[in-house]
């Protein structure tokens, strides 16, 4: 009796490669049509990002020999230009273009700015990139316009240089300082990891910096600016993801909020310096991990597109995919209760416990010594 012919529509064995492959692809392709979508905002009529057009309006100011700051009795929020000047002094070249190019040239530069700081950071992972772009603080801080995806890209650009001549890891934390005065917990890392003068050229430099820019539009508005962001905290801290907000969230009140900012941002500070006399890169990346940690406690306002900073932290403790990366999208998942992740929380606890959750989770999880 002849054997049986082999069964030639049996089903292939299932070829998980290629799967993976087609879903990030339709990945990609949600990714690239959310960004684009921002980035052709002033074609379409949607929505211009919030902080670019903030910015652009102040850079018109300096082009104009106008001080670019609100009066303090008149400020009424972040719509009004509280940055330093550099910031507006740096997009003047896109001030003077429509500002449908602008937004265009803007949003490229905060895709580019996260995609080479995981690079920088040794990333390879195409899942990890993915990730890291569908990130609710990511998409924010792109969409928004802010200053954000800079700050990771110059954390990045540090970490890669800390080993080189001094000036160049300093020279990128300075920039950070000069942009947002609230990452100058990145100098601190620079000092507790021995790198010294690293650390005191990043305060001269950004000082520095500072001065500079100040001095080209004359020093208008550097008397009253301290008040001015003393006022812009009374405003929104309670609105943001800040200690501030929590505790007033609990009912203890913005100078409960404010000193317990100050503890946590102390604690973590001290624990920079204790991790940074340790050996090797690991000490390193915990040190650099807890810094980031103290700039966001420390700060009296947190916006969800400040924590875009913790991508520097996961992408140094898991350059490859991992569940970890997955905590970052949690705001993402199906909300039973209904509720949507905003840029203002305004107090409301759900808000602050599923972001502020997220970032908890993801510093405890690389703040961990790495497995042998």
């Amino acid at each position: 009796m002849p054997a049986r012919p082999a069964v030639a529509d049996r089903a292939a064995p299932f070829d998980r490669a290629v799967v993976r492959k087609v879903l990030l692809a339709a990945v990609a392709l949600v990714l690239a049509v959310l960004y684009a979508r921002r980035a052709v905002a002033g074609w379409t009529g949607g929505p211009l990002p919030y902080d670019l057009v903030t910015f652009l309006h102040a850079s018109d100011d300096v082009l104009a020999g106008r001080n670019p700051f609100p009066a303090v009795e008149t400020l009424t929020g972040d719509q009004n230009y509280v940055y330093p000047p550099l910031l507006a002094l740096a997009l003047a070249p896109l001030a003077v273009l429509p500002v449908s190019v602008a937004t265009l040239l803007w949003v490229a530069v905060g895709v580019a700015a996260i995609a080479g700081a995981l690079w920088l950071l040794e990333v390879r992972d195409p899942w990890v990139y993915a990730i890291a772009l569908l990130f609710p603080a990511t998409r924010d801080a792109v969409g928004a316009g802010t200053v954000g995806p800079l700050l990771v890209l110059a954390a990045a650009l540090a970490w890669r240089l800390r080993d080189a001549r001094p000036v160049l890891p300093a020279l990128p934390v300075a920039v950070s300082v000069a942009l947002k005065p609230f990452t100058w917990p990145l100098a601190v890392w620079l000092a507790a990891t021995r790198r010294l003068r690293a650390a005191v050229l990043a305060v001269v430099l950004a000082i520095g910096v500072a001065l500079a820019s100040w001095l080209v539009v004359g020093f208008d508005g550097l008397g009253e600016y301290p008040e001015l962001l003393r006022r812009l905290s009374e405003l929104e801290a309670d609105r943001s993801y800040s200690l501030v907000a929590v505790a007033d969230a609990v009912g203890l009140g913005n100078t409960v909020g404010a000193a317990a900012s100050i503890v946590v941002g102390g604690v973590l500070l001290v624990l920079a310096v204790l991790l940074g006399r340790g050996e090797g890169l690991d000490a390193d990346r915990r040190a650099l991990t807890a810094s980031i940690a103290a700039a966001l406690a420390l700060s009296p306002i947190v916006w969800i597109h400040y924590l875009v900073l913790l991508l520097v932290p996961l992408a140094l403790a898991r350059p490859r995919f991992s569940p970890l990366w997955l905590v970052v999208l949690v705001p993402l998942a199906p909300r039973a209760v209904g509720w949507e992740p905003k840029g203002w929380p305004e107090g409301d606890a759900l808000s602050l416990a599923v972001v502020l959750g997220v970032a908890i989770v993801v510093l405890v999880a690389t703040l961990r010594p790495a497995p042998r």
